[in-house]
């Protein structure tokens, strides 16, 4: 820093101006000099190399992460924007709309299950497969609800699960006709894992039972034969609603196993 009453640039002793603003330069040198400083410092600073390009799969993970903590109602492209850290209007150039996010969500969620390996009967491989999907709306409730309201309902991993079941299916004695059977099956599943999603609020809300729950439901509705009926359910069914499902799978394939035994009518 120059001293008062000195060059700015050279640090020469100024002579005091007797009228009008004080001197700042000893010469135009000096006062060239000094602008072309500013000139260099005012530059605008190099950009710096830009970080790697927010990629689909990017915004469907972050997508994922509020849907499993907030649910879909809590997942709008705006929040997602944020916290990402991007613009909106970024969301929209990859995504046209919510509803193209959500299918994204679903197919990729389908896609990452880990299907069983074939097991050695049709009834444990249908078993086991059902059991599979079912684990996926228990662990990612939300899926089904996008599932139920995608049009058409067809994407590369559905087309897959529903190969997965065709397998099963196609070993079934005497070759039960395939979309019947599979719509019995995965709508056993589908319509189970509706029951916490549509009847709770939330986990929290939840009875230790969730058979209690609706048993609950259908006092409320003035069904108490229903509901009593329920209640003197063997312990096999009486529980939370993976045994309700296992046990209803088991129902229905045993009932397929006597439909192939009998042969086509």
């Amino acid at each position: 820093m120059t001293k008062p009453g000195s060059c700015a640039v050279c640090g020469t002793a100024l002579p005091a101006a007797a009228t009008g603003r004080p001197r700042r330069y000893c010469s135009r040198a000096c006062q060239a000099r000094a602008y072309r400083r500013r000139k260099s410092e005012s530059a605008v600073a190099p950009v710096a190399a830009p970080p790697g390009r927010l990629t689909e799969v990017a915004v469907v993970r972050a997508a994922i992460e509020i849907a499993n903590s907030e649910g879909l109602a809590g997942l709008t492209m705006r929040g997602l924007a944020t916290a990402l850290g991007t613009a909106t209007a970024g969301l929209y150039r990859r995504f046209p709309n919510r509803n193209a996010l959500l299918a994204a969500m679903a197919e990729y969620e389908l896609g990452a299950v880990a299907w069983p390996d074939r097991r050695e009967t049709w009834s444990e491989d249908l078993e086991a497969v059902a059991w599979t999907e079912w684990r996926l709306y228990r662990r990612r409730p939300w899926v089904l609800a996008i599932l139920a309201r995608m049009r058409p309902p067809f994407s590369p991993a559905l087309v897959d699960l529903m190969d997965r079941y065709h397998r099963s299916i196609a070993r079934v004695p005497g070759e039960p006709d395939f979309l019947p059977t599979f719509l019995a099956v995965t709508g056993l599943v589908q319509g189970l894992a509706l029951l916490p999603v549509s009847e709770s609020p939330s986990a929290e809300d939840l009875p230790e039972s969730e058979l209690e729950s609706i048993v609950g439901i259908l006092a409320d509705h003035r069904a108490p034969d229903v509901a009593r009926a329920l209640l003197h359910q063997s312990p096999a069914v009486y529980g939370d609603l993976d045994s309700i499902v296992l046990h209803s799978l088991r129902t229905l394939i045993a009932g397929l196993e006597r439909t192939g035994s009998a042969g086509p009518a």
